[in-house]
């Protein structure tokens, strides 16, 4: 059996750059930060569980699940509407039920907000997608 997370990654990072504005705002893992302090940017991040078995023996499927977390990073002091605003756009984006990607899929099962945070010198809102995929 092969298990492929990166696949999971490409396909959420695909659909997550259909969103309006986002392709250049856009951080993914393990890349240099291109964002200056006052610029705001979106940071994607994998979080994958552990995988359970979906079906046994020759040719079964492993249940790969978890959570995309995205983080939507504004200037600190400048209100909450304009990141509110990209925050729905993110969640509105990744629609329940929906399959994204060709091989594997990737299933959304749910997708919400998280509370507000400072950090740094940004307001933060997470935007948390909740998925499954099933691989042979």
């Amino acid at each position: 059996m092969s298990i492929n997370f990166t696949a999971v990654q490409t396909a959420l990072n695909t659909q997550l750059a259909t969103v309006s504005g986002v392709s250049s705002m856009l951080e993914v893992e393990n890349t240099k930060k291109k964002t200056t302090i006052g610029t705001p940017f979106v940071r994607a991040t994998l979080l994958p569980a552990q995988t359970q078995p979906a079906t046994l023996g020759q040719g079964g499927y492993d249940g790969l699940n978890g959570l995309y977390q995205v983080d939507v990073c504004y200037p600190q002091d400048d209100g909450t509407l304009t990141a509110g605003a990209m925050a729905d756009l993110i969640i509105n984006a990744f629609v329940k039920g929906t399959y994204y990607g060709s091989t594997p899929k990737v299933l959304v099962q749910n997708r919400w907000r998280l509370p507000s945070r400072r950090l740094g010198s940004f307001f933060v809102i997470p935007v948390v997608i909740q998925w499954v995929s099933y691989q042979q």
